[in-house]
């Protein structure tokens, strides 16, 4: 749901830029298209969701993939497009297909990796460090000087490092698989189950053997 509003919004932001003001779509025409990319968004989502399985960490990687992604994208399009006219809609169409491209690419790699929601919060984090160091350190140096082109670049590249190294620092966090995933046969491990067969007796001076317990012993 919430790739589906960023979607409607960013191609709503990317129309409105490139069109003439007589062409701009209408408050009541963005707020449909804003609904309806969110409300496809959620149902293919669940749609996918329910049939290859899915994890909150996966989840939430595909959601940072495509934000991440789409803003340093969209960054770099700003960046490389500098004072030009057009920045603005560059900016927009690159954010929207890199949001797409983010997305997908999340989605392949939340599959192998399987990462818990914490790990994907620490890399969120690790991204909002680097732009912060990597922004504030260039107007610390740079004072008045500052250039609006480099700076947008030295933000995706502190964007993009923050990532990086977040990703590589958290990788020996413990992944989250699907339950039933990735067990093995032994019972210890959660995946096995073992018959138990117990007699009864009716505890009188015979003591006899009078009937038995079925029963199974495992973890599930």
């Amino acid at each position: 749901m919430w790739l589906g509003l960023e979607e409607g919004l960013t191609w709503t932001l990317w129309n409105q830029a490139r069109a003439a003001s007589a062409d701009e779509w209408s408050g009541r025409t963005v707020a449909t298209a804003l609904w309806a990319s969110a409300t496809a968004g959620a149902i293919l989502g669940g749609t996918l969701g329910t049939a290859y399985g899915t994890t909150p960490g996966r989840a939430s990687l595909v959601g940072s993939a495509g934000l991440w992604s789409g803003l340093i994208v969209g960054l770099v399009g700003a960046g490389v497009t500098g004072d030009s006219p057009t920045a603005d809609d560059t900016y927009l169409l690159m954010s929207a297909l890199g949001l797409n491209a983010g997305a997908i690419v999340g989605a392949v790699i939340g599959a192998d990796v399987s990462p818990s929601i914490a790990r994907v919060r620490f890399v969120d984090l690790g991204a909002l460090a680097g732009g912060i160091l990597a922004g504030g350190l260039y107007l610390a140096i740079a004072n008045a000087h500052a250039d609006r082109q480099v700076m947008t670049l030295t933000l995706a590249a502190g964007i993009s490092g923050g990532l990086v190294a977040a990703w590589h620092l958290t990788a020996g966090m413990e992944p989250d698989y699907p339950r039933g995933a990735h067990r093995d046969a032994d019972p210890s491990s959660g995946g096995g189950v073992v018959p138990s067969i117990s007699p009864t007796s009716s505890g009188g001076r015979a003591r006899g053997v009078d009937g038995l317990v079925l029963g199974l012993s495992g973890g599930f």
